[in-house]
């Protein structure tokens, strides 16, 4: 009778464990809506890395290199002094220092709303982990990923 027990316990244990394998699998609707939000918020990031840009090649009153330094310390006005910087060098890195802001709230709003409206916080979580720990789901997210690109 034991020897038995010992022979069928890793069969009852292979069969849970494909059992588990299968219920744990990514179904191609969840990861086509996982697929699309995250396409949908690198959009986001890219708009939001080109305004960086944009900004930082500064304008009339502001040499990029100039807003490189002042950046950092536009919330400093000690630093500010010490660096000497104008009037109008200071009320561009801080406007420029508030779209990067108001951008990247919305950026970050925008992944929240599609993770929790779209793609559902539990699903999000279970095919962002399958994505990175499976090279088959892997896979197939990178050829939906590329087919959004074309």
């Amino acid at each position: 009778m034991r020897r038995k027990l010992i022979l069928v316990l890793p069969l009852i244990l292979i069969t849970l464990l494909a059992g588990a394998q299968k219920r744990d699998s990514i179904n191609n609707e969840d990861l086509t809506r996982y697929a699309t939000m995250m396409d949908s918020v690198q959009s986001v990031q890219k708009k939001l890395s080109e305004k960086t840009i944009q900004l930082a090649k500064g304008n009339s009153k502001i040499t990029p290199a100039r807003y490189t330094v002042l950046l950092p310390i536009a919330d400093d006005q000690k630093k500010l002094a010490e660096a000497k910087a104008t009037p109008d060098e200071i009320a561009y890195v801080k406007k420029a220092l508030a779209i990067r802001t108001e951008q990247g709230l919305r950026l970050s709003n925008t992944f929240q709303a599609l993770m929790n409206e779209y793609v559902g916080f539990d699903t999000f979580n279970r095919v962002k982990a399958a994505v990175a720990a499976d090279p088959k789901v892997k896979r197939r997210y990178d050829l939906l990923m590329a087919s959004y690109k074309d």
